[in-house]
Protein backbone atom coordinates (compact mmCIF):
# COMPACT_ATOMS: atom_id res chain seq x y z
CA UNK A 1 0.00 0.00 0.00
CA UNK A 2 1.50 3.35 -0.37
CA UNK A 3 0.85 6.05 2.03
CA UNK A 4 3.38 9.18 0.04
CA UNK A 5 0.06 11.19 -0.44
CA UNK A 6 -0.91 11.64 2.66
CA UNK A 7 2.42 12.35 3.92
CA UNK A 8 2.91 14.87 1.62
CA UNK A 9 -0.36 16.23 1.75
CA UNK A 10 0.50 17.05 5.78
CA UNK A 11 3.98 18.44 4.67
CA UNK A 12 2.67 20.66 2.35
CA UNK A 13 -0.17 21.66 5.47
CA UNK A 14 2.74 22.30 7.77
CA UNK A 15 4.95 24.29 5.06
CA UNK A 16 1.61 26.75 4.65
CA UNK A 17 1.26 26.46 8.22
CA UNK A 18 4.53 28.02 8.75
CA UNK A 19 4.47 30.67 5.86
CA UNK A 20 1.50 32.22 7.48
CA UNK A 21 3.20 32.37 11.11
CA UNK A 22 6.18 34.63 10.39
CA UNK A 23 7.96 35.22 13.65
CA UNK A 24 7.28 38.30 15.09
CA UNK A 25 10.84 38.96 16.13
CA UNK A 26 14.39 37.71 15.42
CA UNK A 27 14.43 36.37 18.77
CA UNK A 28 11.43 34.01 18.41
CA UNK A 29 13.09 32.77 15.00
CA UNK A 30 15.12 30.33 17.48
CA UNK A 31 12.22 29.01 18.75
CA UNK A 32 9.69 28.76 16.26
CA UNK A 33 12.35 26.50 14.45
CA UNK A 34 12.49 24.10 17.18
CA UNK A 35 8.92 23.59 17.75
CA UNK A 36 8.57 23.41 13.64
CA UNK A 37 10.81 20.45 13.82
CA UNK A 38 9.02 19.07 16.96
CA UNK A 39 5.57 19.58 14.54
CA UNK A 40 7.28 17.30 11.94
CA UNK A 41 8.63 15.10 14.37
CA UNK A 42 5.12 14.49 15.28
CA UNK A 43 3.60 14.58 12.12
CA UNK A 44 6.22 11.54 10.69
CA UNK A 45 5.22 9.76 13.88
CA UNK A 46 1.55 9.89 13.08
CA UNK A 47 1.99 9.23 9.63
CA UNK A 48 3.36 6.07 10.41
CA UNK A 49 1.05 5.30 13.17
CA UNK A 50 -1.52 5.87 10.46
CA UNK A 51 0.23 3.46 8.12
CA UNK A 52 0.34 0.83 10.37
CA UNK A 53 -3.46 0.87 11.67
CA UNK A 54 -4.44 1.44 7.94
CA UNK A 55 -2.45 -2.24 7.42
CA UNK A 56 -4.43 -3.63 10.67
CA UNK A 57 -7.87 -2.53 9.41
CA UNK A 58 -6.64 -3.89 5.80
CA UNK A 59 -6.41 -7.11 7.35
CA UNK A 60 -9.23 -7.24 9.82
CA UNK A 61 -11.48 -6.53 6.51
CA UNK A 62 -9.82 -9.13 4.76
CA UNK A 63 -10.37 -12.32 7.70
CA UNK A 64 -14.00 -10.45 8.12
CA UNK A 65 -14.85 -10.37 4.95
CA UNK A 66 -18.08 -12.48 3.93
CA UNK A 67 -18.07 -13.22 -0.21
CA UNK A 68 -14.77 -13.61 -2.43
CA UNK A 69 -17.05 -13.96 -5.63
CA UNK A 70 -14.84 -11.76 -7.95
CA UNK A 71 -11.57 -12.96 -7.83
CA UNK A 72 -9.71 -15.74 -9.82
CA UNK A 73 -9.97 -19.62 -8.65
CA UNK A 74 -7.07 -19.62 -7.41
CA UNK A 75 -7.19 -16.82 -5.11
CA UNK A 76 -10.49 -16.98 -3.87
CA UNK A 77 -8.88 -20.81 -2.77
CA UNK A 78 -6.35 -18.99 -1.07
CA UNK A 79 -8.60 -16.04 0.62
CA UNK A 80 -11.70 -18.66 1.32
CA UNK A 81 -8.66 -21.10 3.40
CA UNK A 82 -7.51 -17.81 5.10
CA UNK A 83 -11.12 -16.78 6.06
CA UNK A 84 -12.54 -20.44 7.19
CA UNK A 85 -8.96 -20.42 8.95
CA UNK A 86 -8.19 -24.13 7.35
CA UNK A 87 -6.00 -25.01 4.21
CA UNK A 88 -8.07 -27.72 3.57
CA UNK A 89 -11.59 -26.49 3.48
CA UNK A 90 -11.87 -25.53 -0.09
CA UNK A 91 -10.84 -29.52 -0.64
CA UNK A 92 -12.74 -30.89 1.65
CA UNK A 93 -16.22 -28.91 0.58
CA UNK A 94 -15.45 -29.87 -3.66
CA UNK A 95 -15.03 -33.71 -2.39
CA UNK A 96 -18.34 -33.67 -1.03
CA UNK A 97 -20.03 -32.30 -3.83
CA UNK A 98 -17.51 -34.66 -6.19
CA UNK A 99 -18.68 -37.58 -3.82
CA UNK A 100 -22.10 -36.66 -4.22
CA UNK A 101 -22.46 -36.91 -7.80
CA UNK A 102 -20.09 -40.07 -7.57
CA UNK A 103 -22.69 -41.68 -5.59
CA UNK A 104 -25.77 -40.72 -7.10
CA UNK A 105 -24.01 -42.01 -10.34
CA UNK A 106 -23.74 -45.29 -8.72
CA UNK A 107 -27.21 -45.25 -8.16
CA UNK A 108 -25.32 -45.61 -4.32
CA UNK A 109 -28.41 -43.37 -2.64
CA UNK A 110 -27.45 -44.56 1.02
CA UNK A 111 -23.67 -43.21 0.44
CA UNK A 112 -25.04 -39.93 -1.66
CA UNK A 113 -27.45 -39.33 1.36
CA UNK A 114 -24.53 -39.22 3.99
CA UNK A 115 -23.21 -35.60 2.28
CA UNK A 116 -26.52 -33.92 2.81
CA UNK A 117 -26.30 -31.73 6.43
CA UNK A 118 -28.79 -32.75 8.86
CA UNK A 119 -30.98 -29.57 7.65
CA UNK A 120 -31.24 -30.58 3.90
CA UNK A 121 -32.65 -34.31 5.24
CA UNK A 122 -35.19 -32.44 7.31
CA UNK A 123 -36.42 -30.52 4.29
CA UNK A 124 -37.30 -34.42 3.02
CA UNK A 125 -38.06 -35.93 6.01
CA UNK A 126 -37.19 -39.26 5.82
CA UNK A 127 -34.45 -40.89 3.31
CA UNK A 128 -36.75 -43.15 1.69
CA UNK A 129 -38.63 -39.86 0.49
CA UNK A 130 -35.06 -38.31 -0.65
CA UNK A 131 -34.77 -41.70 -2.22
CA UNK A 132 -38.12 -41.55 -4.04
CA UNK A 133 -36.81 -38.07 -5.80
CA UNK A 134 -33.68 -38.86 -6.62
CA UNK A 135 -34.29 -42.13 -8.40
CA UNK A 136 -37.40 -39.35 -10.58
CA UNK A 137 -34.37 -37.93 -11.58
CA UNK A 138 -31.52 -38.08 -14.55
CA UNK A 139 -27.89 -37.79 -13.02
CA UNK A 140 -26.08 -35.76 -14.84
CA UNK A 141 -22.25 -36.49 -15.27
CA UNK A 142 -20.25 -33.81 -13.44
CA UNK A 143 -17.82 -31.95 -16.05
CA UNK A 144 -16.07 -29.28 -13.56
CA UNK A 145 -16.96 -28.20 -9.97
CA UNK A 146 -15.51 -24.73 -8.90
CA UNK A 147 -15.45 -22.80 -6.11
CA UNK A 148 -17.92 -19.74 -6.36
CA UNK A 149 -18.32 -18.11 -2.86
CA UNK A 150 -17.66 -19.01 1.16
CA UNK A 151 -18.48 -17.27 3.80
CA UNK A 152 -18.89 -17.09 8.25
CA UNK A 153 -21.33 -16.15 9.89
CA UNK A 154 -20.55 -16.01 13.78
CA UNK A 155 -23.29 -15.79 16.72
CA UNK A 156 -21.71 -15.72 20.36
CA UNK A 157 -19.36 -18.79 20.59
CA UNK A 158 -21.16 -20.50 17.20
CA UNK A 159 -19.02 -20.27 14.14
CA UNK A 160 -20.68 -21.08 10.72
CA UNK A 161 -19.10 -21.77 7.79
CA UNK A 162 -21.05 -21.65 4.01
CA UNK A 163 -19.66 -22.28 0.76
CA UNK A 164 -20.49 -22.73 -2.65
CA UNK A 165 -19.48 -24.40 -6.00
CA UNK A 166 -20.82 -24.40 -9.08
CA UNK A 167 -21.00 -27.46 -11.61
CA UNK A 168 -20.93 -27.55 -14.77
CA UNK A 169 -22.34 -30.71 -16.53
CA UNK A 170 -21.42 -32.70 -20.14
CA UNK A 171 -23.88 -32.35 -22.83
CA UNK A 172 -24.13 -28.77 -22.08
CA UNK A 173 -27.08 -29.48 -19.31
CA UNK A 174 -27.71 -26.29 -17.27
CA UNK A 175 -25.07 -25.82 -14.03
CA UNK A 176 -26.18 -25.51 -10.46
CA UNK A 177 -24.91 -23.91 -7.45
CA UNK A 178 -24.26 -26.41 -4.60
CA UNK A 179 -24.41 -25.03 -1.04
CA UNK A 180 -22.59 -26.32 1.88
CA UNK A 181 -22.06 -25.32 5.28
CA UNK A 182 -20.02 -26.49 8.19
CA UNK A 183 -21.23 -26.12 12.23
CA UNK A 184 -17.71 -28.31 13.28
CA UNK A 185 -18.91 -31.25 12.33
CA UNK A 186 -18.08 -31.20 8.79
CA UNK A 187 -19.22 -30.04 5.46
CA UNK A 188 -22.78 -30.89 4.71
CA UNK A 189 -25.07 -30.00 1.86
CA UNK A 190 -27.26 -27.68 2.19
CA UNK A 191 -28.89 -27.23 -1.00
CA UNK A 192 -29.04 -27.20 -4.76
CA UNK A 193 -30.14 -24.67 -6.75
CA UNK A 194 -29.85 -23.46 -10.36
CA UNK A 195 -26.65 -21.27 -10.90
CA UNK A 196 -27.77 -17.74 -11.83
CA UNK A 197 -26.07 -16.32 -14.96
CA UNK A 198 -23.40 -13.73 -14.64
Amino acid sequence: MHHDNPFLGWLALLYLFCKRTSPISNESEEKRSVSGLFIVAILVLGCLATSAGSTMINHNFMVEETAYGNLEPSSLTKQANRLLQSETATTEGRTVVSNYYEALNKKDYHGAYRYLSARAMERYGTFELWEQAMTKEEVPKVKAIQLDYVSQDQDDDIVVNYMGFTVTFEDNLEPVLVRLHNEGKGWGIVAIEAAEED
